[in-house]
């Protein structure tokens, strides 16, 4: 009867879109696959904002200082840039010479400038040229700082900075770093339980300050007790961490 009637294979043998159509299980199979492949896909390419958290981290720890770090200029005037740069460079000198009696195990010293003195800033009125030079040197131990310091002073060089330091500067750095980090992950960890989520990797990590060394400024009236308390330093890390949320 025609209303039995199928339609006729091909002439060629392939399969035609009808078997494709009538085929139901196979339509939905493909129909699953192409929507599991279309999550896939936004899943994997569509832009989304990552979620994150970013906490603080310090570490700090307690160490002997075993060495100190000193900063000096020296300056000199003269009538002329050549006498100027003449007693400079001879009070340099001698203020070397001394320095060099502690034995420092090292010693940076900069360039001389010797520019003129302006006595009036609107006519630029100027009166004789002053020299300026200076020098950063380490001691080993820290019992002579405050000798060296006095001296200085009474050879009329400007100290500028002491900074007293621990024996291996890079490997305490480190441990103090690392403390800071641990310290910012557990803040992390804290906010990440609070807000329903989980801590995930590292995005960034940033040095805010760093007071690997105690610096401090040496006044005339300061020097008698310069080193009298700084037989412990602190040495401190502070860390800003990205962590990925989950």
């Amino acid at each position: 009867m025609l209303g039995n009637e199928q339609p006729a294979p091909p002439p060629n043998g392939k399969r035609s879109i009808y078997f494709f159509i009538e085929n139901r299980p196979f339509v939905v199979f493909t129909l699953i696959a192409v929507i599991f492949l279309g999550i896939f896909a936004y899943v994997q390419f569509y832009p989304r904002a990552n979620r994150v958290v970013t906490t603080i981290g310090v570490g700090s720890k307690q160490v002997a200082a075993q060495k100190a770090m000193i900063v000096f200029a020296v300056t000199a005037t003269g009538a002329d840039r050549n006498s100027a740069a003449t007693q400079g460079e001879a009070k340099f000198v001698d203020v070397m010479n001394m320095v060099n009696s502690y034995q420092p195990s090292s010693v940076n010293k900069t360039a001389y400038q010797v520019a003129p003195q302006v006595t009036n800033q609107l006519t630029g009125e100027t009166n004789g040229f002053q020299y300026v030079s200076g020098a950063q040197i380490t001691l080993e131990g820290v019992a002579n700082v405050t000798n060296l310091v006095r001296q200085l002073n009474e050879k009329d060089a400007t100290v500028a900075q002491v900074r007293f330091l621990p024996q291996d500067e890079k490997v305490i750095d480190k441990e103090v770093r690392e403390l800071a980090i641990a310290d910012a992950k557990v803040k992390a960890e804290q906010m990440a339980v609070a807000s329903g989520a989980r801590l995930g990797k590292v995005i960034n990590v940033t040095e805010q300050a760093s007071t690997g060394t105690t610096g401090t400024s040496v006044t005339k009236e300061q020097q008698a007790n310069v080193a009298g308390s700084f037989s412990d330093i602190e040495i401190q890390s502070v860390v800003q961490v990205t962590f990925e949320l989950k």
